[in-house]
């Protein structure tokens, strides 16, 4: 399903004092059968600006839009707030932000050297939070053995040779 920007929430969104802080704020929003998935983009230059604003609009979401605007559980918990940085930020803030759990899932994307259009927003979006990909693994006919490689196969050995004794299993593997 297509990804849509959503002026109607930013539109309802500014009508709050607090908002005039996020100015450049766009929710985007992707339908599926029964619920809507949002997602709030920001812009900003550097890890100052970010580290200004991170608190304040993960608060501001979570009172005016989470708790107030949504009414079906799988929309309150299936919000996301996407950062792009122009510049490099430390990985510390990185990690702290999207490891922040609280209202909304987050996902920082720094070094973008410019500010994006829509479109190169979307795109980003699209590829960050939806375009994945499931692999489906061979299944193995043979038996289990018959499948283990070369390294598996001494390990295997490792653990007969042992007879229960896990000192000499763990000697023996650290030779190895």
């Amino acid at each position: 399903m297509q990804l849509v920007k959503a002026e109607e929430v930013t539109e309802r969104l500014n009508k709050f004092e607090e908002f005039a802080s996020f100015s450049n704020l766009v929710c985007w929003k992707k339908e599926e059968d029964n619920y809507n998935i949002y997602i709030f983009s920001i812009q900003v230059e550097n890890e100052m600006k970010l580290l200004k604003i991170k608190d304040d609009l993960r608060d501001f979401l979570a009172i005016y839009f989470q708790s107030q605007t949504l009414e079906k559980n799988v929309e309150r918990w299936n919000i996301y707030q996407l950062y792009l940085v122009q510049e490099p930020i430390s990985l510390d803030l990185r990690l702290q932000i999207e490891q922040d759990k609280f209202a909304t899932r987050k996902l920082v994307v720094d070094n973008v050297g410019k500010e994006l259009d829509d479109s190169e927003i979307a795109t980003r979006i699209y590829t960050d939070i939806f375009d994945f990909s499931i692999n489906e693994k061979k299944s193995i006919k043979d038996s289990l053995l018959d499948n283990l490689g070369e390294y598996d196969h001494a390990i295997l050995n490792a653990v007969e040779q042992a007879n229960g004794d896990i000192d000499k299993l763990l000697i023996q593997l650290g030779d190895e």
